[in-house]
């Protein structure tokens, strides 16, 4: 362990440990000292790779996987759970079993992604260079896809909306890498295009007009890795500026989406955004009167609420079998049918699990069949085969991701393979969907995207011959 490692390794135990001794929501003994364990084996990892610039070339899947399970998991065992209390009540003694199976399952996770390597397995990976046709011609190909996007999501056509969507986003990444990488003469004339459009997909699909904020997570990843592994410097202050973003505002998402969707008083991007800060500014007047934990606490607790998985983790282990018999693998057999197109397919199920589960949980109103509720992949284990389901699919998961670390997650050398790993490694930075959607769908996106990186490098091969005869 380097000496900085070190430093901040003890100064996490040390911030973990005041806040345990200082319990502000009185918390017992066995969860603070629970989730006080996840919380900084969780987020070691991370610091790990950011301290050793030779790591930067590899996309951290594992680490940020880690300090998803410190973030949802590990630091609810130090937060209120009060204002959760309402739609699902859970008792102090059904997180300590979460914590337990929270952490059991990192542990796993990371003992099998450590001991599996697959170094013996060799196939063909996309190229790590592409020539200038070729990245002029994808600044070319994102208006039609840019378009195509917005007929689709206008007509609703479900059969499409996954391929062009992962499309859309492998190419905005791409542009990404070339706006920032110091080869910027592979675009020509059209050098600045890149940066505006990689900023207008973020406006008009980013989400965070629409209150959802979460879904800016997949851009603002991209945009600290490509960060990293060009310039080989970590951007902290970009995301402690994010961090702090999301506390502020994630209390007023309710509030905003009322005004935007129910209300309809939104009708711009920049009204939107006006709306949105005004209404976190108003949350923040408010906590301003309360005490306690002080207004920062009773903020952050609040904007915790969203990314509280151990509370679900917390009911679904109570609850099952006791109330709902284990689901033996039902939840998992999409992944047999996931590779079948709905275009071949047209009657293929739904995955419409988000909704479903909650109903048979009764955690969702017998009304209500519009709300999807997520369903982290711990609780998907747990549901599933018990103690045994959490064993098992964590081995997998950990054998899964050291497998994609060989084939796909290493070397990110170049605008293609960066693309495919964050297209595809995304699915790791929040899990809060079930596994077969999730799992599902970056096998998918990993196999359609590598066809479209090549494809795309053979055409700008062709349009360099044409031009050159």
């Amino acid at each position: 362990m380097s000496r900085r490692l070190l430093v901040i390794t003890t100064c996490l135990v040390m911030v973990v440990i005041g806040l345990g001794i200082w319990d502000p929501y009185g918390k017992t003994l066995t969860n603070r000292i629970l989730g006080g364990v996840l919380v900084i084996c969780g987020a070691v990892p991370i610091f790990r790779w950011i301290l050793n610039v030779e790591n930067y070339s590899r996309f951290p899947a594992f680490e940020i996987l880690s300090l998803f399970y410190a973030g949802c998991f590990g630091i609810a065992g130090f937060i209120s759970h009060e204002r959760l209390q309402g739609r699902l009540f859970v008792e102090e003694e059904d997180y300590t079993i979460a914590l337990v199976a929270s952490l059991s399952s990192w542990i796993l996770i990371g003992i099998t992604y450590r001991f599996f390597n697959f170094k013996g397995l060799r196939f063909s990976r996309v190229p790590s260079t592409t020539s200038k046709s070729t990245d002029q011609l994808i600044i070319f190909v994102y208006p039609i896809l840019f378009s195509t996007q917005l007929v689709i999501n206008f007509l609703e056509i479900e059969s499409l909306t996954q391929l062009v969507t992962a499309t859309r986003m492998f190419i905005v990444f791409w542009m990404l890498y070339l706006a920032l990488s110091p080869r910027k003469t592979t675009t020509g004339r059209f050098k600045h295009v890149p940066i505006v459009f990689f900023t207008l997909d973020l406006i008009v699909f980013g989400g965070l007009l629409e209150g959802r904020l979460l879904s800016l997570v997949t851009y603002g990843l991209a945009y600290v890795f490509c960060q990293v592994l060009l310039r080989k410097k970590f951007p902290a202050a970009f995301i402690f500026i994010v961090v702090i973003s999301f506390i502020v505002l994630q209390p007023a998402k309710a509030a905003f989406r009322y005004v935007t969707w129910t209300e309809g008083k939104v009708s711009t991007g920049l009204e939107g955004f006006r709306s949105l800060t005004s209404l976190g500014a108003s949350i923040v007047d408010q906590f301003s009167v309360s005490d306690g934990v002080g207004v920062a606490g009773l903020i952050f607790n609040e904007a915790y609420l969203r990314l509280n998985h151990l509370h679900t983790l917390a009911a679904v282990v109570r609850d099952t079998p006791s109330e709902v018999p284990f689901a033996k693998g039902e939840t998992l057999v999409p992944l047999l049918t996931k590779f079948i197109p709905r275009a071949i397919w047209a009657d293929k199920p739904l995955e419409n699990l988000g909704n479903r589960w909650a109903h048979e949980y009764q955690y969702l109103s017998s009304d209500d069949f519009v709300t999807s509720y997520n369903l982290p992949w711990v609780p998907e284990m747990f549901m599933n085969f018990g103690w045994t389901g959490i064993i098992i699919l964590s081995v997998l998961i950990g054998i899964f991701l050291s497998f994609m670390n060989r084939f796909v997650f290493s070397d990110v050398v170049g605008p293609v393979r960066f693309s495919l790993a964050v297209s595809v490694g995304v699915v790791f930075a929040m899990p809060e969907s079930n596994l077969s959607s999730m799992i599902g769908g970056l096998l998918i996106n990993w196999g359609v995207l590598s066809i479209t990186g090549m494809l795309f490098i053979s055409l700008g091969k062709l349009t360099r011959r044409k031009t050159i005869v």
